[in-house]
């Protein structure tokens, strides 16, 4: 508890006047010092018996000294009050931040007599809204690079050689380039999309694929035939990749579709070449079975006989060696002549037209 001492000190305006937490002085017009407190003198680093008689603009800064002068000065010799103006105040080697108020009291003739004014630091104020002055300037900054990305963006998306549009994550078409509007016309705002162009045939197998891969959240690729909006029925190849974002979320999909026309029916026309290939090799593989069937009933049949005739001739011969018959060598010649017409007969049902 105070004591009455304590009281009558700790209340007198000389101690409000010299603790209190702001900056407070008084300087003539041309900038004397009349009285300054101690918190002011604590923070320029001299004595208040240093201070009073100089001159209160030797406590600026250069920069905010020119300032004063040009814009502060005038203003309260004039309207005699100046609000929150920021200048820097100079403390030996260094200098700090503070608000300036101050109010001019004139004579009965509307002369100035005295200025009182009040500084109050700003140190950590300034810190603020530097960090908020450069924050909003990186923030600009990203917008300006996103609104620039976002026109690169565009400009590729509607000069890209392919038709191609996004979809959002609800299956609507989001954007259309100029060439696949060109292809598909009025299929943005139609409720099956894309899949209002595919041709009757390949539509279901489309959808149904479609639909898996929206569910796995996967690429998306299929032929199929496009109805054109000149009214023509083209092969198109046609590819949708899902975009995610940072958080993992399915955002869109990316689509674009490439005729593959030319190619397609090319790759349908050396299937049917091919089919009419192998149904010609399936046919002379029936006809060879045929021969083959007839090769094994001759040789089951006809070269059956002159083999067994030679094999018996020559069983004769090595049971008498010495006495050879001239008819059975006939026999033998005869045997072996039926044996080659019979080979002769075989290569030649079995040779290659």
């Amino acid at each position: 508890m105070l004591s009455p001492e304590q009281i009558n000190q700790y209340s007198s305006g000389d101690f409000l006047y010299d603790h209190f937490p702001s900056g407070l002085l008084s300087f003539q017009p041309d900038g004397k010092i009349m009285a300054i407190n101690q918190t002011m003198a604590k923070w320029s680093g001299k004595p208040v018996s240093e201070l009073i008689g100089t001159d209160f603009k030797k406590l600026l800064a250069h920069p905010s000294l020119l300032y004063y002068d040009l814009f502060i000065s005038p203003q309260l010799n004039m309207q005699g009050l100046a609000n929150e103006f920021s200048l820097q105040f100079r403390c030996q080697e260094q200098t700090y931040d503070a608000l300036f108020n101050a109010k001019t009291h004139f004579d009965g003739n509307g002369r100035p007599l005295i200025i009182i004014a009040s500084i109050q630091k700003i140190a950590s104020r300034k810190k603020y809204e530097a960090e908020l002055l450069l924050e909003t300037r990186n923030a600009e900054q990203q917008a300006k690079l996103a609104e620039a990305e976002k026109r690169r963006f565009e400009f590729l998306f509607s000069s890209f050689p392919n038709n191609v549009w996004t979809i959002g994550n609800t299956g609507q078409i989001t954007n259309m380039n100029s060439r696949a509007a060109e292809l598909f016309g009025s299929i943005k705002n139609s409720r099956l999309g894309l899949f209002a162009a595919v041709a009757n045939q390949d539509r279901s197998r489309s959808i149904s694929l479609w639909r898996k891969c929206q569910q796995d959240g996967r690429k998306f690729e299929k032929e199929m035939r496009i109805e054109e909006i000149s009214g023509k029925s083209q092969w198109h190849l046609v590819t949708a990749a899902p975009f995610y974002g940072d958080n993992g979320q399915l955002e869109m999909w990316f689509c674009s579709t490439t005729n593959i026309h030319h190619q397609k029916l090319l790759q349908l026309a050396n299937q049917n070449e091919l089919k009419t290939h192998l149904s010609s090799a399936y046919r002379n593989l029936d006809q060879k079975d045929g021969l083959l069937l007839e090769i094994a009933s001759d040789q089951s049949h006809m070269v059956r006989k002159p083999v067994a005739n030679i094999l018996g001739l020559t069983e004769l011969m090595v049971l008498n060696p010495n006495a050879v018959d001239p008819h059975i060598l006939d026999l033998l010649s005869r045997s072996a002549a039926e044996l080659d017409q019979m080979i002769r007969k075989i290569i030649t049902k079995t040779a290659i037209k």
